[in-house]
């Protein structure tokens, strides 16, 4: 997976965007293509949720 490329030293967050979604459920955000408006406002949804624990998660880690 994604830990072979890591670096040596590496101690950053390496892993998929769907990783800060509370839904522990998702592996991966679907085309939304295919689902008609439904689809893109599903993707859309959460594409904005698994942001905002991404922020989340950036300001726990650093403390902004």
């Amino acid at each position: 997976g994604l830990q072979k490329l890591e670096l040596s030293g590496f101690q950053g967050h390496l892993g998929l965007f769907l990783d800060f979604h509370p839904d522990s459920t998702l592996e991966e955000v679907p085309d939304p293509y295919y689902g008609g408006d439904e689809g893109f406002e599903r993707v859309v949804d959460m594409i904005e949720i698994a942001g905002q624990g991404l922020l989340a998660h950036i300001v726990g880690k650093h403390h902004v």
